[in-house]
């Protein structure tokens, strides 16, 4: 995230999180970590059984099954859709 976007963040605005176990995911969760730093709601989508602790990063945590990193994103775009 870059200065503009981290700009924007305040209490009201929600941000959706993809954050899938694949090669970005440290990465994502530091993204994470410096929006609720700022305040903004923090909506994650998950791989379940992570081990990250997604609980003091996340207001609201949507969890997908477990999958290869070229079948996640078919999988995590169902929650995204429900939003």
């Amino acid at each position: 995230m870059k200065h503009g976007p981290i700009a924007l963040v305040e209490e009201t605005l929600p941000v959706v999180f993809i954050a899938t176990k694949d090669a970005y995911h440290e990465k994502i969760m530091s993204n994470m970590q410096e929006i609720k730093a700022r305040r903004g709601r923090v909506i994650s989508v998950i791989s379940e059984g992570d081990g990250f602790s997604w609980r003091a990063s996340s207001d609201d945590v949507m969890i997908v099954p477990e999958a290869d990193e070229i079948v996640a994103p078919m999988l995590s775009v169902i929650p995204l859709q429900l939003l």
